[in-house]
């Protein structure tokens, strides 16, 4: 066999061998998100949770509970990654809880208000940013209050 033939052969079994074995070191370690997607499958129908998330550094799984007294519900890990466990108490939505007045606002539009332009008087809650031409228009947010 010719030097370039067998140099060939070499470089082909190694693209081969590097092909066949690229997965393996993946296969017994699943992702810590596959893993939250799990633990969020077998965890969130059961009473007293509220909600699963996941930590990068040091990976682990985090359940978010209602009560103390659902602790033993959750396991010590899922797919190889240590859970912690937050209590964080009843989670409601807030569209579904009664606010209470607790000052009447200063000022209420009786309009609708131009989003793009100038408001008075201002009140908190509008969007405000810059002129375009100071820092290209790409400074904006939102007014959250006013202090007399």
């Amino acid at each position: 066999m010719s030097n370039s033939k067998y140099t060939a052969l070499v470089l082909l079994a190694l693209l081969i061998c590097a092909t066949a074995f690229s997965g393996v070191a993946e296969v017994g370690a699943p992702d810590i998100r596959e893993a939250r997607r799990r633990a969020e499958e077998l965890l969130l129908p059961l009473e007293g949770v509220v909600g699963v998330s996941h930590r990068e550094d040091p990976p682990r799984i985090v359940v978010y509970l209602e009560h103390e007294r659902y602790r033993d519900r959750v396991p010590d890990s899922i797919d190889g990654f240590k859970v912690e466990v937050v209590v964080v108490g009843r989670v409601k939505a807030l569209s579904l809880v009664q606010l209470e007045e607790v000052a009447a606002p200063y000022s209420s539009y009786t309009e609708p208000v131009s989003r793009v332009g100038r408001v008075r008087p201002i009140v908190g809650g509008i969007s405000i940013g810059v002129p375009e031409k100071d820092f290209g228009g790409k400074m904006a947010g939102t007014l959250g209050l006013i202090v007399r």
